[in-house]
């Protein structure tokens, strides 16, 4: 029988564990896996956002469209019934 040493399978087992120790330390911060942070608000397990809120409470929260127009006017022609472009 022949032992795992023998064979260098140890030997590789510990190359591959520093190549990726290695490929982790020149990973951009942006490449990286962001751990998991609490909502503020909820409590909820979350990747973290500027504002580590959870998209739900945050929807609660604030309205994005407030600075849009909710109603619009739509001019139509009279004799061909077709609307004008803006």
């Amino acid at each position: 029988v022949v032992a795992a040493s023998e064979r260098g399978e140890a030997g590789e087992a510990g190359e591959t564990g520093e190549a990726d120790a290695m490929q982790a330390a020149a990973m951009l911060p942006s490449q990286r896996a962001a751990p998991d942070v609490l909502c503020c608000v909820c409590g909820v397990s979350m990747k973290p956002n500027k504002v580590n809120t959870c998209a739900q409470c945050l929807q609660s929260s604030h309205d994005v469209t407030s600075e849009f127009a909710k109603q619009a006017v739509l001019l139509r022609c009279k004799a061909c019934e077709r609307f004008q472009k803006a």
